[in-house]
């Protein structure tokens, strides 16, 4: 999956959405199958007596970045975030309202409205970024702050749709449905 996802940035194919389903696909794959485990080891990773190898990575990241390889900047800032959120759970403390349990209980709306919010920031920025038009530290700059702005964005948007889809039409969007029950027909 990591080579697919770094080969369609150099073979790309005609369907800009299978792109980046493709080119994706690794996230929500480790995601899915991996999550725990992931987290757990995040969790354990000793930042300090690594400090030295991380940045060395970084900075590979980001000199595979400027050939068109992005997948180890995405992975770093993934690791990054998921850090950030731990440490805000760390420091805040596990409660019914925390931001985790928050986050957690509305997974659902916030990812909805990610998938549209992603999209529209992606055609915005598709054009100056593909033409050229920002000088290369300007991209580098977008591409470090972006998944943590976009973060940020999507999760309050979502929360916000939430909130309003609960207050509108009494959280019809988001709930799960029920599972379905066979009954017995009657003659």
């Amino acid at each position: 999956m990591a080579l697919l996802s770094v080969a369609i940035n150099f073979l790309p194919l005609p369907w800009w959405g299978m792109n980046s389903v493709l080119r994706n696909m690794i996230f929500y794959s480790l995601g899915a199958w991996f999550g725990a485990v992931i987290m757990q080891a995040i969790q354990n990773f000793p930042l300090r007596r690594y400090a030295l190898l991380l940045i060395a990575g970084a900075v590979a990241a980001t000199a595979l970045w400027f050939i068109n390889v992005p997948l180890p900047l995405c992975l770093l800032s993934v690791v990054a975030i998921l850090r950030l959120f731990r440490a805000l759970e760390v420091r805040y403390g596990s409660r019914e309202n925390s931001l985790l349990n928050l986050v957690g209980s509305n997974t659902l709306a916030i990812y909805t409205t990610h998938r549209i919010l992603i999209e529209a920031f992606s055609l915005a920025l598709l054009r100056p970024l593909n033409a050229g038009s920002w000088p290369p530290a300007a991209e580098l700059a977008l591409l470090l702050c972006y998944p943590f702005l976009s973060l940020i964005v999507c999760t309050v948007v979502g929360l916000g749709v939430r909130k309003a889809s609960s207050a509108l039409f009494g959280d019809l969007f988001f709930t799960p449905p029920a599972r379905l029950r066979l009954q017995e027909q009657t003659r």
